[in-house]
């Protein structure tokens, strides 16, 4: 319970990276599973999924992450 708050803004961080990324690439989510993080999306061809697979990860590398959450042994950087 006591990394509930930052886990939650943590989601909310992702999944509005998510969306955002496949709006950039004309792509739009078919099906979400917010509550797993789970996204379904569809592009008009595979380059852009892959495209989106990739900008998805480097921009999560920027994402203002929670000290908390950082602090966190499961996230610390070995």
């Amino acid at each position: 319970l006591l990394y509930f708050l930052p886990c939650r803004h943590l989601h909310t961080l992702l999944a509005h990276l998510m969306l955002e990324a496949c709006l950039l690439l004309r792509g739009y989510l078919v099906k979400t599973y917010e509550s797993e993080l789970k996204f379904f999306a569809a592009f008009q061809t595979p380059a852009q999924a892959v495209e989106w697979c990739l900008l998805v990860q480097e921009a999560a590398l920027l994402l203002p992450y929670d000290n908390d959450l950082l602090g966190h042994h499961g996230f610390r950087v070995k």
